[in-house]
């Protein structure tokens, strides 16, 4: 959970900032989860962050809001940037609750190894596949096969795991585009 990052605290670290910037710390894609709860105990879950009306003159709360509603609404979201260098599998991300899951999620009704996500380098595409899990994963609205079947993704694809947890992924590149229109609709 430690590669999680609040979609409000990027907002806020990259205001005025520039493209080079931003990919250095993201390089390759990134998910875009809607909040599904706190933590609960010591078993690991997302933090509810708040994220206010204020007062609406701050540029990055301006941002925030404008990009909130690019991405369907204004629930809290987070960030889980799509890299695994380091681990033992370097081209795939495993989901689930187990506690040795890449993006791991403290959710009852996602399987404990419930889906993974694989880059293929000389494509620079990443392919989601469900692993067999109990609720099924599903890509724009439609169940991938059980065991290992894998689609591709595209940019803006949304994503769904179970019944509980959403996201949206996107190429690094396109969610910057993204983010630096909210910021400029912000500045107007």
């Amino acid at each position: 959970m430690s590669n999680l990052k609040a979609l409000k605290d990027l907002v806020d670290g990259y205001m005025g900032k520039d493209q080079g910037e931003f990919l250095a710390e993201f390089p390759d894609s990134l998910m875009i989860l809607d909040d599904i709860g706190e933590e609960s105990g010591d078993e690991v879950g997302f933090q509810t962050i708040q994220v206010g009306p204020g007062n609406g003159t701050d540029p990055s709360e301006r941002a925030l809001t404008s990009i909130l509603g690019k991405l369907g609404g204004d629930t809290n979201k987070w960030v889980f940037p799509l890299h695994n260098a380091t681990g033992k599998f370097a081209c795939m991300l495993t989901v689930g609750r187990a506690a040795n899951s890449d993006m791991r999620l403290n959710v009852a009704s996602l399987s404990k190894f419930h889906a993974y996500l694989t880059h293929v380098a000389r494509e620079n595409s990443w392919y989601l596949a469900d692993a067999g899990s109990s609720n099924g994963t599903f890509l724009n609205g439609e169940e991938l096969p059980q065991s290992h079947g894998k689609k591709k993704l595209d940019s803006g694809s949304a994503i769904r795991f179970g019944p509980d947890v959403f996201a949206t992924f996107y190429k690094a590149e396109d969610f910057w585009e993204l983010l630096q229109s909210a910021v400029g609709e912000a500045q107007s």
